[in-house]
């Protein structure tokens, strides 16, 4: 593109530029220039639209840019001659002229190029001739944790900005020498406008306002948490109640994460699709309209332990019918024992696990059930069981002694049980044994004479073999 610096050539073949520089400002990042007296054209990498507002302060030209980028021409206005800013637009609407009065175009540029319109004065270093300050750029900051705002942006130079925070709160800040300010409200801040206007550091203002809008976060609840009963699936249910139509997101022990969403009355649930250790289960929710996560409410859930039967050995018979049972369980855990007859019977295992109890009734046939808990109260475990045959009360039979025979021998006989075996002592001590009928009677005889004197005993077992 043909800039100023061309057209003046073009125009005035006579100019020496090497004693009328031109001052290239290629960046609208920003910078500080030094404008020396020999300098007529600040060629400027940047159009007149991207321009917010310019001022004098003393000897410096201060453009301050849409993008809140400030550069500093120093020296613009030390001397008396009229110093062109080109701009990116064509050269002939783009060259401008300011006096510290205001800017222009420069009328005419073309045909009186080295003449008194480029060498006219004017030029006064009266600051309250300056032209309005622009207003400086605003950013909201990002949501903080406690509610306060941060606002910050650039200006002018060493410019003292206000800013209006929505609730009315006013903080003002010095900007720093690019321009550049921040500041922090002391109040909790709901939503709405911010607002900044500026004064320079010459006092001239204070500016227009610029505006930006602030979205306060919305306080989102934590959902309430009910952990499960245990499963034997070892799977963990977990339910609540949260915002309507909120998504709730729930992280189990094993760290498994599931997200799920409320009705239309925040109730929700959820089931692991693993198997959980113990752990804390953990719930937070975004509403339906966005806004969140919530803190995260918690629950503990205590995984089942699986613990092991003992062993049982069923005891003896006792003459008492009383009833012994004993086994080896986890150490120090405490063992239950039901007895046939429904006694139930708690005892502490020692410290390898052996335990054993005896029964305070007599007891009859049936089932020993054995179960325990550890000493960390898991439990209880499985039932392990043995089986009981009380011993069964048979009667003596009966003993009739026979007639004295002839040949010596000694016949015996009587009534016990139906179809038991009966055996009998004779006097010599020989042992015979018979069973009785259905009826049961019995007889046996001796197969060796015997003594004159002496006793005949009669015992028997019933069919069952008690």
């Amino acid at each position: 593109m043909t800039t100023l610096s061309d057209l003046i050539l073009e125009n005035n073949p006579d100019i020496d530029f090497e004693q009328n520089e031109i001052l290239d400002v290629a960046s609208a990042d920003s910078a500080a220039y030094n404008v020396t007296n020999d300098i007529r054209v600040v060629e400027l990498g940047f159009s007149q639209d991207d321009v917010a507002g310019l001022q004098r302060s003393g000897d410096t030209l201060i453009l301050t840019l849409e993008n809140g980028q400030v550069i500093r021409l120093e020296g613009y206005f030390a001397s008396d001659l009229k110093k062109a800013l080109d701009f990116e637009d064509d050269p002939a609407a783009g060259a401008l002229a300011f006096d510290g009065g205001g800017v222009g175009p420069l009328a005419g540029i073309l045909s009186i190029l080295g003449s008194a319109a480029l060498a006219g004065g004017g030029g006064g270093d009266d600051a309250s001739s300056s032209t309005s300050i622009p207003a400086p750029s605003i950013t909201i900051g990002a949501e903080r944790d406690d509610g306060l705002l941060d606002v910050s942006g650039v200006g002018l130079p060493n410019a003292t900005v206000t800013v209006t925070m929505p609730s009315g709160e006013e903080v003002s800040a010095v900007a720093d020498a690019t321009g550049a300010y921040s500041v922090t409200s002391t109040e909790v801040q709901p939503s709405g406008t911010v607002t900044a206007s500026q004064v320079d550091e010459d006092g001239n203002g204070p500016s227009e306002s610029s505006s930006g809008t602030y979205e306060a976060p919305v306080d989102v609840p934590a959902p309430t948490v009910v952990v499960g009963e245990d499963r034997d699936d070892g799977l963990l249910d977990v339910s609540g109640v949260g915002l309507p139509n909120a998504t709730i997101t729930v992280i189990m022990p094993s760290g498994e994460e599931i997200t799920t969403m409320a009705d239309g009355s925040g109730n929700y649930s959820v089931t692991s699709t693993e198997v959980q250790p113990s752990g804390t289960v953990t719930v937070s929710q975004v509403d339906e309209d966005g806004n969140g996560p919530s803190e995260s409410s918690s629950g503990t859930y205590e995984a089942p332990v699986d613990v092991p039967a003992p062993t049982v050995v069923v005891g003896e018979d006792r003459d008492d019918g009383l009833l012994d049972v004993s086994g080896v369980g986890l150490p120090n855990a405490t063992i239950t024992v039901i007895m046939p007859s429904g006694e139930e019977i708690t005892t502490m295992a020692d410290g390898s696990g052996n335990y054993s109890v005896t029964s305070t009734e007599v007891q009859p046939s049936g089932t020993v059930t054995v179960s325990q808990v550890d000493e960390d109260g898991n439990g209880p475990s499985e039932s392990s069981s043995g089986t009981y045959e009380a011993p069964v009360d048979v009667p003596a039979p009966t003993v009739v002694v026979g007639e004295d025979r002839d040949d010596g021998l000694l016949d015996v006989s009587g009534v016990g049980l139906p179809n038991a075996m009966v055996t009998v002592v004779m006097p010599s001590g020989e042992e015979i044994t018979t069973t009785a009928d259905g009826s049961g009677n019995y007889s046996v005889t001796s197969t060796a004479v015997q003594p004159d004197d002496g006793t005949v005993t009669a015992t028997q077992v019933d069919e069952d073999g008690n």
